[in-house]
């Protein structure tokens, strides 16, 4: 069944975006802030590892198109200047 959920991203420290799920086949991740944030599902190195979404940008994964749709995802925003 398909949710909306708002989780905010900070520029100081990775958060848990979405814990690992193996039923997830599609998930959708929209930033609605200010800043360019990255999500990875690697959060040693979010920032170096993780794909960039802009501010105002989206990205989606899809099992179908071989994505890993199961993992946790984090994520943070870039620093702020």
């Amino acid at each position: 069944m398909p949710f909306t959920r708002a989780v905010p991203i900070p520029a100081n420290r990775v958060v848990n975006i979405v814990p690992f799920n193996p039923k997830r086949i599609t998930i959708g991740i929209f930033n609605v802030g200010n800043y360019d944030v990255y999500i990875s599902p690697d959060q040693t190195d979010v920032r170096a590892k993780g794909f960039p979404v802009k501010a105002g940008g989206g990205i989606i994964f899809k099992r179908k198109d071989g994505d890993k749709t199961e993992y946790a995802l984090y994520g943070i925003a870039e620093y702020l200047s």
